[in-house]
């Protein structure tokens, strides 16, 4: 099986799973540096000569939009499988998107991204079966598009869990019990998530005095989120750290790590403290779902019922044994699950269990 694998964006994603089970494949790259034009046409000329260059069987990609259909005519032309790697709900983030469009009375905006979404319906119909990173990936999907459910496929994204273990503590905690969150507040659904576990959180930090809640991330939403915290009473303990590019530490230094969202298909950052041996309280949505074992290797809320973040918090804040033993049971459920070579395997077998199920219609 010789693999072409054309992506913009976290192609280690795939890359470095494939190579942990010694695949074989070839990464053609969307050059950002370019204009739109000139990099739609370079990655035309790269997919359509690496039939000379590399012959594959197979055509990957994580794009849908027009480089995804670009890639569908060049494998469509070439007469090779395409497969399509879905890393979220890109339909549904479109229909959102044009919403918001119409609401401002944005006409044109409103219209491409209408535009980008047929397309992007276009390519995951005529491909030949879908690889989401989550089975709430593959629920979504389904509502959306008119596509058979056996030719989904749902494999996880890895995480890298032997570079967390090499990290060492940014510094002791000296009696201080420190939260985390790390988030991408470019999303409006993760910052409304936030803001309301917010409502509940400071009310913990206001009653432990030795509490310090730590966000990390930037966004759009970012200095929203800073106006809602500067009004609270206890604003002094929430401490904003923007963009981090060396994130391993500030996980290793952390008691507790939150993750609240609304729209998730499968967070990194949730692997990541898993990795980092931390317990995790998220709220029952996306791809949390599947990430979380209840009460064994973290905690689920519902962030409409008063008190309950506040508890969870509370258990875990008296019981250190506690968040010791449910961060080592989510260190070894991510390191079972998530590592490289597992999820490349799973990778190879979807792209054969779908070539299998093609080939005997």
């Amino acid at each position: 099986m010789r693999i072409i694998l054309y992506s913009n964006t976290r192609v280690k994603k795939i890359s470095l799973p494939l190579e942990a089970v010694h695949a074989e494949f070839k990464i053609i790259t969307i050059d950002l540096t370019k204009s739109i034009l000139r990099r739609h046409i370079k990655s035309f000329f790269e997919l359509y000569n690496s039939n000379k260059s590399f012959n594959p069987s197979i055509f990957l990609t994580d794009n849908l939009d027009i480089y995804g259909f670009i890639c569908l005519v060049i494998a469509k032309y070439k007469k090779k499988p395409f497969i399509v790697r879905l890393r979220g709900d890109r339909i549904g983030e479109g229909y959102r998107k044009c919403k918001i469009y119409l609401s401002k009375r944005k006409f044109l905006a409103w219209l491409k991204e209408k535009i980008l979404i047929a397309i992007s319906k276009y390519v995951i119909k005529h491909s030949d079966g879908i690889i989401a990173n989550s089975y709430y990936v593959k629920d979504k999907l389904r509502k959306h598009v008119d596509f058979p459910p056996e030719l989904i496929k749902v494999v996880y994204i890895p995480c890298d869990i032997d570079k967390y273990k090499k990290i060492v503590l940014l510094k002791e905690n000296n009696g201080i019990t420190r939260l985390l969150t790390v988030t991408n507040l470019n999303f409006e659904g993760k910052y409304i998530a936030l803001k309301k576990a917010l409502s509940e959180i400071y009310n913990f930090l206001i009653e432990k005095d030795n509490t310090i809640f730590f966000i990390v991330g930037n966004g759009r939403f970012l200095s929203d989120l800073k106006e809602f915290v500067n009004k609270l009473p206890c604003r002094d303990k929430i401490k904003f750290l923007g963009f981090v590019k060396e994130i391993g530490p500030i996980y290793k230094s952390c008691d507790i790590f939150l993750y609240f969202s609304f729209q998730d298909a499968y967070p990194n950052t949730i692997l990541e403290a898993q990795a980092c041996k931390k317990p995790v309280i998220t709220n029952y949505f996306g791809g949390m779902k599947e990430q979380v074992i209840e009460g064994k290797t973290g905690f689920f809320v519902d962030l409409e019922k008063k008190g309950e973040l506040f508890g969870k918090l509370n258990i875990l804040y008296d019981d250190s044994k506690l968040r010791v033993s449910i961060g080592e049971k989510a260190y070894k459920h991510v390191r079972k699950n998530n590592n490289f070579r597992k999820i490349g395997k799973d990778f190879i077998n979807a792209i054969k269990e779908i070539n299998k199920i093609r080939n005997s219609v």
